[in-house]
């Protein structure tokens, strides 16, 4: 963010154009519909300035007007909003098991979307490859490229931010790979990479829980386990990005063989991938099984289910969020397995709190969550004032 004590160049002018033009697009986006009178005593600006950058912003489509104010007296104020097809992102979620794309709009809508499979052999240039794929199919699908402001990509693993360096995903094997690198055709568009748990945070601080709690903990449970702490509606990070890589905190030092390299993650023995390893059959194969009373599964689910319960009451102490969200295919797919959860985490907890927090799936918990958590990545970028 600009320091406005230390403006004292010639470019100051644009840089306080900047800085007010994000303000104003951030406020319109939290608070609209909103009126150029409350934008103007909210921000102090005079109204010449506002009126001058809010007919500029509706000059580019990116705001619109609405309707009017209501007044007890005095005139009817013309009302502001943010226009949701003002601009697009293009979310592209990279999952072990597939490939989700899709073209966002600034509301959150998902307008069109594609699914691609895995390759058979997962390799940094199949996989980037089948990401050049992706947006380029994407892309042929919108009328208006011009609008679409950057690629916003999702993946399991460390990820460094910004720079998108991912610098260890054990699910793909990976290690200090530079994925922007590998989508030379789009080098010249704006491409955000990140952790897929903190691209859902940035889902929900937009479009979800997040703008009734600035405060929050998401936790992920799919093909790996991970989480993302949000603190007065800021994603954190830590010094080397790990903030929230729960799934690779040691419960067993002498357990099983993780996909990091290490013994006794929880993530060995708690996430679908590991589960699948551990049964030797996809994890649709286990539930079923586990439900027409197969011992061996039933006894998987339940040590995953008991340890991502425990889990939960460890982030109650850690961080002592007033909401926790659940997320991730096993969580989201599988309502028996998140209603076992919530119900066993409780039994963990300290019994003398006085406000346990509120656990629930996320608000975007729906078929194309993933597309959309990964576009807000972009949409993130965008609604930053500068």
């Amino acid at each position: 963010m600009i320091n406005l004590d230390t403006i004292n160049t010639k470019h100051s002018s644009a840089l306080m154009l900047e800085y007010n033009r994000g303000l104003l697009i951030k406020l319109i986006y939290t608070r609209g519909p909103i009126s150029r009178a409350d934008l103007t005593k909210i921000t102090k600006l005079s109204p010449t300035t506002v009126g001058r950058i809010i007919g500029s912003l509706i000059e580019e489509q990116l705001v619109i007007e609405v309707g009017t104010s209501d007044p007890a007296i005095g005139r009817k104020a013309k009302l502001l909003n943010i226009n949701g097809d003002g601009r697009y992102s293009i979310g592209i979620d990279v999952d072990l098991y597939r490939i989700s794309a899709g073209l966002v709009d600034l509301k959150g809508n998902v307008i069109a979307k594609e699914t691609f499979p895995m390759p058979d052999s997962i390799t940094i240039e199949s996989i980037s490859e089948l990401i050049n794929t992706a947006i380029s199919s994407i892309y042929t699908l919108t009328n208006t490229p011009n609008k679409v402001i950057g690629v916003g990509i999702s993946i399991p693993g460390n990820v460094q931010w910004p720079e998108g360096i991912i610098n260890l995903s054990p699910q793909f094997g990976w290690e200090n790979v530079d994925l922007k690198s590998y989508l030379n055709h789009y080098s010249n568009r704006n491409i955000y990479i990140d952790n897929n748990v903190k691209a859902t945070a940035a889902a929900e601080i937009l479009y979800g829980y997040g703008k009734s709690y600035p405060n929050f903990v998401i936790l992920h449970v799919g093909s790996g386990i991970g989480s993302a702490v949000i603190m007065n509606n800021d994603i954190c990070r830590g010094s080397n990005g790990l903030f929230g890589e729960i799934g690779h905190m040691t419960i067993q030092p002498t357990g099983r063989l993780c996909s990091c390299g290490r013994h006794g993650c929880l993530q060995s023995v708690a996430c679908m991938a590991a589960l699948e390893e551990m049964a030797e059959i996809p994890f649709p194969e286990i539930i079923e099984n586990a439900k027409n009373g197969d011992s061996y599964c039933s006894s998987l689910l339940t040590e995953a289910t008991n340890q991502i319960s425990m889990l939960i009451s460890n982030i109650v102490n850690m961080y002592d969020p007033p909401l926790i969200l659940l997320s991730g295919e096993m969580l989201d797919q599988y309502e028996f397995i998140a209603n076992d959860v919530i119900s066993k985490s409780k039994s963990y907890m300290w019994k003398n709190l006085k406000k346990p927090p509120l656990i629930k799936n996320c608000s975007i918990n729906y078929a194309d969550s993933s597309i959309l958590s990964a576009a807000s990545i972009v949409f993130q970028q965008f609604f930053t004032i500068p």
